[in-house]
């Protein structure tokens, strides 16, 4: 039998395996969390600055001074007193969710990371949640991490009816699946430390095989037990150190890390038809084993050189092009050796000496985050891709003698460098190489979006920004974020931030609208809006001014539904043209009826300027439109004044289509967003939902 197998024509088949070249695929958001790091931006900031966030373990954790012995030896006892941690992962936003918070008490942190991020990742996207429902959406998490399962069945008496859904290993990629309503495959992969890359080559070949439209890939884990740490002890695998010392001469081992990372995952061709915001394009991805070795975690150099080569065959690319790589990191000097050989035998030692690769790993700044860390290297990648910078390795006290860079122009970078080529140029590697045997490696480079329709304004025009949130404390945390992304990107245009905020976002029932023709427009808008909500809070009242401009605030309040939003408009004065294709007939198409205006929107609070107002209608003359306020006392009966007539001291309030536009947004009127804001228009990254998380946890 043997020998029928070898016989098989071998060659014949890596001929054909050769000529496979799949459709490259396009990341179009992405999210992240890592120790002191809420976001992308975040953890970008310690990646280039070189910085190390690991630290002491947690109290909340486990009391690691109980455990901590230096004589690996010693039954029962750890070696490592560092790691990198997570604040607050007994904190969750349970009623954003929908979990119960019985239920939230018993779920795993990495379910709760999963979520939250998966979230920020289709904000990232401009992809509404709700528009996936029942869709070919594909889950694949990578986790190895079963800490929360064990520390809960430690006492019998912990165990609830939510205690297997919320902590076993599968339910991390069916937890988003269900949350979303998704019908594409769901499943959760463990290959050890290369779990999150194999997940992403399953989502990959779901996208091949067109079973999948769209992926959700991501790695997680979180380090609440003290076990496993004991069993790398014994393993030699954990560090003594404060920190992983990848490519160092004094390394052995690495210190364990929490994070979070997720992609949204598309055909290239897809993402280029749906105008996309496209971060990167992996170009392929492929995995292996390394078969029988002198152990089980024994590397094999040959299959991680195989691996390698296979992704750079598959991405029609050379090693010559790659200038970054990301290492697997094992953080002992024999792993560390072998790495950088097979990685040089790989791409070649006929490289121009002008353009040598460099290589490091982020376990080095975050902690080895184990079922994440190939994702979190991905993300790395993407960010240095995206803002052209190469990033340092954390500082090096000596390297390994025994790591030969010179022979293929690899390097270890102190200091950040720019990445001064094409989009397409930008050719980096992430390895991946799990404690089982499991190889993988991944090939990715950079975009440059098509040349399309200019999106520019001109000086007069004005547009509307939809914010909303599920609390009014959310609601006030998004818009302070939006001021802040404003004054941090002034260079976005506003018709692509508004589109995207309109077309890309869940609509909540708490939501403000801003008007404004200009960057210091919005944001002075959302300063005066955030002031006059403080103010409101303080003073327990609704009253607001104007902002001596001419320009005030209403709010507006939908009986029985608990809707309190404001809308900033221009009350009373002579408003701004309207645009050429504006009117009651652009509002119809909007999806917006004169019988649902009457009935929805309800006035409160209003400004002194236009005293109190019960009700708004809109009344057609030809292809014009007017906002007509009622007046009268409850005895005379409601009355409704025409355009220019003055009753009682109360003037008609003439608003444009935009202000007009916000003001039904905030009543809860359902609009056709993609008639107000119809293409073309480009995608753009805005602020993420701020989530109100309390603490929710079963052990104490």
């Amino acid at each position: 039998m043997t020998g029928d197998i070898e016989s098989q024509p071998r060659e014949a088949e890596e001929e054909l395996r050769q000529d496979y070249h799949p459709e490259p695929l396009a990341v179009v958001g992405y999210s992240c969390r890592a120790p002191r790091a809420e976001n992308p931006e975040e953890y970008w900031r310690i990646i280039l600055h070189g910085e190390r966030v690991t630290g002491p373990v947690p109290e909340d954790r486990w009391d690691n001074e109980k455990l901590f012995h230096p004589d690996p030896s010693v039954p029962g006892r750890l070696v490592g007193r560092t790691g990198g941690f997570i604040d607050g992962i007994q904190n969750f936003d349970a009623r954003f969710f929908g979990v119960s918070p019985k239920e939230a008490e018993h779920l795993d942190p990495q379910q709760r990371l999963l979520l939250e991020t998966a979230w920020e990742a289709l904000e990232s996207a401009a992809i509404v949640p709700s528009d996936l429902s029942l869709s070919r959406t594909g889950v694949f998490v990578g986790a190895c991490n079963t800490d929360c399962n064990r520390l809960l069945f430690r006492q019998m008496e912990w165990v609830h009816r939510y205690s297997g859904t919320s902590t076993a290993l599968c339910m991390l990629a069916q937890r988003l699946s269900h949350a979303f309503h998704l019908r594409g495959p769901s499943m959760t992969i463990d290959t050890a430390s290369s779990s999150a890359l194999s997940a992403l080559f399953v989502g990959a070949q779901c996208l091949w095989s067109r079973s999948c439209d769209l992926i959700l890939v991501g790695g997680v884990n979180v380090v609440i037990s003290p076990e496993w740490s004991i069993v790398l002890t014994k393993m030699g695998g954990l560090s003594a150190r404060d920190g992983c010392s990848t490519l160092g001469m004094d390394s052995d081992g690495y210190v364990r890390g929490d994070a979070c990372g997720l992609l949204v995952v598309k055909r290239l061709s897809d993402a280029v038809r749906h105008r996309d915001r496209i971060s990167a394009v992996i170009r392929s991805i492929a995995v292996n084993h390394n078969g029988l070795t002198n152990g089980p975690t024994g590397p094999s150099g040959e299959a991680q050189t195989e691996v390698i080569r296979s992704a750079l065959s598959e991405a029609r690319t050379s090693g010559s092009r790659v200038r970054m790589v990301e290492l697997s990191g094992a953080g002992n000097h024999i792993a560390d050796r072998i790495e950088v050989r097979s990685l040089s035998q790989a791409l070649g030692e006929r490289r121009e000496s002008d353009f040598p690769c460099a290589i490091g790993s982020v376990n080095d700044n975050i902690g080895h985050a184990e079922g994440a860390a190939g994702m979190m290297g991905l993300i790395k990648s993407i960010l240095a891709i995206e803002r052209g910078m190469v990033p340092p390795h954390p500082s090096l006290e000596t390297l390994n003698p025994r790591v030969d860079l010179d022979a293929s122009r690899l390097e270890v970078l102190e200091k950040a460098k720019a990445w001064d080529a094409p989009a397409e140029d930008r050719v980096a590697g992430v390895s991946s190489f799990g404690i089982t045997g499991a190889n993988a490696h991944a090939i990715l480079t950079g975009h440059t979006p098509e040349t399309g329709p200019e999106t520019g304004l001109s000086a007069r025009e004005t547009w509307l920004l939809p914010i909303s949130a599920k609390t009014p404390a959310a609601l006030q945390a998004l818009a302070r974020r939006f001021s802040e992304h404003l004054r941090e990107h002034p260079g976005v245009l506003l018709k692509d931030m508004c589109a995207t905020a309109a077309r890309g976002r869940t609509h909540f029932r708490h939501r403000l609208a801003v008007t404004g023709g200009s960057i210091p427009e919005m944001i002075r808008q959302l300063e005066v809006w955030n002031a006059f909500l403080s103010t409101h809070e303080s003073s327990g009242n609704g009253n607001g001014n104007g902002n001596g401009n001419g320009k005030g605030m209403f709010q507006a309040q939908r009986k029985g539904a608990g809707l309190t939003c404001l809308v900033m408009g221009r009350v009373n004065e002579a408003s701004t043209p309207a645009p050429a294709a504006s009117g009651l007939g652009k509002l119809r198409e909007c999806g917006v009826k004169v019988d649902q205006v009457r009935e929805n929107v309800v006035r409160e609070d209003l400004p002194s300027l236009l005293k109190t107002v019960e009700g708004v209608a809109v009344v057609e003359d030809g292809e014009s439109f007017e906002l007509w306020l009622p007046s009268g006392s409850e005895s005379e009966g409601e009355q409704w004044f025409p355009p220019g007539s003055v009753s009682g001291g109360e003037k008609r309030s003439t608003m444009n289509f935009w202000e007009l536009t916000g003001l039904l947004f905030v009543a809860g009127i359902d609009l056709d967003w993609g008639k107000v804001y119809p293409e073309p228009f480009r995608k753009v990254l805005l602020p993420a939902y701020p989530f109100e998380r309390q603490r929710y946890w079963w052990h104490s």
